[in-house]
């Protein structure tokens, strides 16, 4: 349990590195689970069978992020507990369109620019920028008022209402935004721990006892990006219950 640092100088050693851990090491474990960037799940699952001497992943699983906390919602089913249908990226567009359609008055200038073309698009990427920063509405519009230039202060105003609005108009739809998969993972693997601390398991989370015996490995992000706070916490989290391995060039 804890998180341990490979560092090297090539991301393809250090692959090669991970793959030699989990053969190693795989009678040790329940599972070994492998979280890659979305982009490189095929490619590194395709190497990691190439380097296999086992046909198939037998208790290997590669996943990104994403497909990791829809992992953990499907097998607690907590996919279903709210009772909503997910949106997708076009339900959205047409979601922050309505709202500022709706809120002339509240939008001074993004009323304006609600009529230029993939405006409203671009405003669906910065929502889901803010929610993987773990920045809600309410944040933004606190931060705003310490903006001395008043139109970047408006515009971040503005920013912030819309986003508590976005949450606000998909929860009266009953519709799910797939950003907010990490939160709800990681409020499970936070439960998950206190559980481990003692707390006496109970449904549905005693369906992952299989994390406190697995090894996970977390590799293909180094030089590509940096992990998101809502990662970051996810990531730790796991520290807490398993043993982690990052990959660092």
């Amino acid at each position: 349990m804890g998180i341990d640092i490979l560092y090297g100088q090539s991301q393809r050693d250090l692959l090669r590195t991970c793959y030699k851990e989990v053969f190693e090491a795989g009678h040790r474990y329940s599972r070994s689970i492998i979280i890659v960037p979305e982009t490189q799940k095929f490619d590194i699952e395709y190497e990691y069978l190439k380097s296999s001497d086992i046909p198939g992943m037998m208790k290997t699983q590669v996943l990104s992020f994403s497909r990791f906390c829809r992992k953990l919602l499907d097998e607690t089913g907590m996919n279903n507990i709210y009772k909503r249908e997910y949106i997708d990226e076009a339900g959205s567009t047409m979601l922050v369109y309505r709202i500022l359609k709706e809120n002339p008055d509240k939008f001074l200038i993004y009323k304006n620019l609600s009529i230029k073309p993939m405006f409203a698009t671009s405003l669906v990427s910065v929502i889901g920028e803010m929610k993987r920063f773990l920045l809600s509405g309410e944040m933004i519009q606190e931060a705003s008022v310490k903006i001395t230039d008043k139109v970047l202060s408006q515009k971040t105003y503005e920013l912030g209402l819309l986003i508590s609005l976005y949450d606000k108009y998909l929860e009266e739809f009953s519709l799910f935004d797939p950003s907010d998969n990490y939160i709800v993972t990681t409020k499970i693997l936070e439960e998950l721990i206190l559980i481990k601390q003692g707390k006496k398991a109970y449904m549905p989370y005693d369906r992952l006892n299989w994390i406190y015996s697995s090894s996970f490995k977390i590799t293909g992000f180094a030089g590509k990006r940096n992990f998101t706070p809502q990662e970051m916490k996810i990531i730790n989290c796991l520290g807490a219950l398993a043993d982690v391995s990052l990959t660092a060039v």
